[in-house]
């Protein structure tokens, strides 16, 4: 059986569900946004705050050998209920072990959050 973990989901709790036979964990990590005072700061932060998530839970439970690749994940705004289109900072940042989406925040500049789909 394959499993995935999607860090970044909507809801703060971790849960589980069976689709065809995989195996899905969605754990949602604190914090969910990172920002910055320019967008690539922001994005380096997003990164660097999921990549340690993944860690975290590797050792939470006992995995060592996972295969990560970009997810893109749902906007995760401190201040505000939701993220309005027009506040979207375009393009998308993609790399080959996380999507990163951005927008224009209340207080920082930039904020963004990173996901990744973790396999193993």
């Amino acid at each position: 059986m394959n499993r995935y973990y999607k860090p970044n989901r909507d809801s703060p709790d971790e849960s589980r569900s069976d689709v065809n036979g995989v195996e899905i964990f969605w754990i949602a990590w604190k914090p969910d946004a990172s920002d910055g005072l320019q967008k690539q700061m922001a994005v380096e932060a997003s990164r660097s705050s999921l990549e340690d998530a993944i860690r975290q839970w590797e050792s939470k439970n006992g995995v060592a050998a996972v295969d990560v690749k970009a997810a893109k994940p749902v906007p995760r705004p401190y201040w505000r209920s939701s993220v309005r289109p027009f506040l979207v900072l375009t393009p998308d940042e993609m790399s080959d072990r996380a999507y990163t989406i951005c927008w224009q925040g209340v207080i920082s500049p930039v904020v963004c959050t990173s996901g990744a789909e973790v396999c193993w």
